[in-house]
């Protein structure tokens, strides 16, 4: 019995914290900021719905298999995809903030383009993840995975993304 009642009070503890947290939060005036680290909502879409939602085209490289496309939090363009057996995801909007989901210690961040100011960073997460990001008209590109490519492999796919662009 007394377990459980240290455990009803553990809750209710946890509940009074989210609740002062939220509070706090709309005081300051910082409404819009989530309390939480929730879900963004992903709508199915097609890289013409890109160009029609959101004004950009954005599509998978050539040998990419497995692609699905979808549009995140109304104004960013995802494609997630499988090339040369690894799960990339990439995300394209027309904002500069940091949309790859990678958070932890950036290790050994590398120029791979420079006029495209394109870095590539490999990230602590519990393992080794990748993000390259650019620019290229204004659009902001963020290629990621998380399933073990190496550097070579990320400025690969870099590379055939980029070469869509030309054509």
């Amino acid at each position: 019995m007394k377990y459980l009642g240290g455990l009803i009070l553990g809750a209710a503890a946890a509940a009074v914290c989210a609740g002062l947290v939220y509070r706090k939060r709309s005081e300051s005036g910082r409404q819009n900021e989530p309390v939480l680290r929730l879900p963004n909502p992903f709508v199915p879409a097609s890289p013409d719905d890109f160009e029609e939602q959101l004004g950009f085209r954005a599509d998978a490289p050539h040998g990419a298999d497995h692609i699905s496309y979808s549009v995140l939090s109304k104004n960013i363009a995802n494609i997630a995809f499988q090339y040369a057996q690894y799960q990339f995801t990439l995300r394209v909007a027309e904002s500069n903030e940091d949309v790859s989901g990678l958070y932890g210690q950036v290790l050994t961040p590398e120029t791979v383009d420079a006029e495209r100011n394109a870095v590539l960073e490999s990230v602590l997460t519990g393992g080794i993840s990748r993000r390259l990001t650019w620019c290229s008209d204004g659009i902001y590109y963020t290629l990621i995975n998380t399933d073990g490519a190496d550097a070579a492999l990320m400025r690969r796919v870099y590379a055939d993304i980029c070469a869509i662009k030309r054509n």
